[in-house]
């Protein structure tokens, strides 16, 4: 989304913080928990999208809305996709956790696909 009459501060931890410095990083780290309670919305990038990323947010999106499974001829597909999905990096890193915790709202990109975090949480219960 684009701000015209705003101005929008991001803060990429892949750009501010070295990744190869584990000194540096440790000291940002504890920074976060002040960085991501204090934002507006936190952008979660899982990385480019894929052959099957776009059956993954459809799934995704399906269960969100509690619809019926009945519907889907490659439900099984769909399910692989979203395991594909669900080990990106990402998801393992410590430091996520906060993000997910302390951030008021919560957008999940891969590529050019997107859903709200409630999304994700919606469709968890369907497991």
């Amino acid at each position: 989304m684009q701000l015209t009459d705003k101005k929008r501060v991001l803060w990429v931890d892949a750009i501010c913080i070295n990744q190869e410095d584990l000194a540096e990083r440790n000291s940002q780290v504890l920074l976060t928990s002040q960085i991501y309670s204090g934002c507006t919305r936190c952008l979660i990038w899982l990385g480019e999208e894929d052959d099957e990323t776009e059956a993954a947010f459809r799934l995704i999106q399906i269960w969100s809305e509690d619809a019926h499974y009945n519907e889907w001829r490659n439900l099984q597909d769909d399910i692989l996709a979203l395991a594909h999905l669900s080990r990106r990096p990402w998801w393992s890193r410590v430091w996520t956790i906060q993000e997910k915790v302390l951030s008021p709202e919560k957008v999940v990109y891969c590529g050019g696909h997107s859903l709200g975090w409630s999304k994700f949480i919606l469709a968890k219960e369907c497991l």
